[in-house]
């Protein structure tokens, strides 16, 4: 059986997670992505997660994994505060705010 890499998180990362968890104005993925990071802290796999939230294991080892890869094993409190704007971004970074209308052809 496969094991996910834990994630250890300082009291400042978790407190920050826990209240992104509970938000109601940020998006939804962004909530269900500090979830994902809050159980995988508690030690539970991704198997347990995605029961306990009814999503796909898959989409669990790929949040912990993006979590993993932009904070790094050994996480600091500065760079969780980056997490909103690269890890949990609601906008994929390649998306415009233009559309086809606003561009003039010659």
């Amino acid at each position: 059986m496969r094991i996910a890499p834990a994630i250890s998180l300082s009291s400042d990362q978790q407190a920050n997670l826990e209240q992104w968890a509970r938000s109601r104005s940020l998006p939804a993925r962004v909530v269900e992505r500090a979830r994902i990071v809050l159980l995988a802290a508690q030690g539970q796999q991704d198997k347990q997660i995605a029961a306990a939230l009814k999503i796909t294991p898959k989409k669990v080892s790929r949040c912990r994994a993006r979590f993993l890869t932009i904070t790094g094993v050994n996480a600091t409190s500065s760079t969780l505060t980056n997490i909103n704007n690269r890890a949990f971004r609601a906008t994929p970074i390649f998306a415009t705010t233009s559309s086809s209308k606003s561009i003039e052809f010659p």
